[in-house]
């Protein structure tokens, strides 16, 4: 790629392709805490400037321990995180796996398949399009987060399927 001015850090049009073995180790060069994964793959193309710097053309994949996660789309200010324009699809072998990953303990109810569209920015954020298969039972609908002093969750799903079986037996 190139930038047309290296001062101010203008006019980039670069195109990035990485790959490893774990993400975490990646967090101290850019001074970001990042999780733990068995393998990663990132391309894309960064363009603009250091005060709006898009990323385009983004794909990406990791996987820990029987979890995948895949995304591609774009973010229009990376910085800032204006403009989300992602798909995500997530899944794996046990729902509970993913606790580590949001600091939370999660119930041992079997394997998952998540898709869905994030759209939105720092402020707000919007997962349409959403769909989810935990063990056996299905959900359908949209989520969106607001990021405010607390921050407002609005769920909107349907399920044809909701099988608590496996939820009972966890908090038995």
């Amino acid at each position: 790629g190139s930038i047309k001015n290296l001062t101010a850090l203008t006019g980039i049009d670069i195109r990035f392709k990485g790959s490893g073995m774990n993400l975490a180790e990646v967090g101290p060069i850019i001074e970001k805490k990042l999780p733990t994964t068995d393998n990663f793959a990132v391309q894309g193309r960064l363009k603009g400037s250091m005060k709006a710097l898009s990323l385009q053309e983004a794909m990406g994949r990791a996987s820990l321990a029987g979890m995948s996660v895949a995304f591609d789309g774009e973010i229009t200010d990376v910085l800032a995180l204006r403009s989300i324009n992602i798909r995500l699809k997530a899944s794996g072998k046990e729902l509970a796996a993913i606790g580590p990953l949001v600091g939370s303990d999660l119930p041992k109810i079997g394997p998952f398949d998540v898709r869905g569209h994030l759209a939105g920015s720092a402020k707000l954020l919007l997962a349409k399009e959403f769909s989810a298969l935990v063990d056996k039972s299905d959900f359908k609908g949209l989520v969106k987060v607001a990021f405010l002093k607390r921050p407002k969750i609005t769920v909107r799903r349907e399920a044809s399927v909701l099988d608590f079986t496996a939820l009972m037996h966890s908090l038995e």
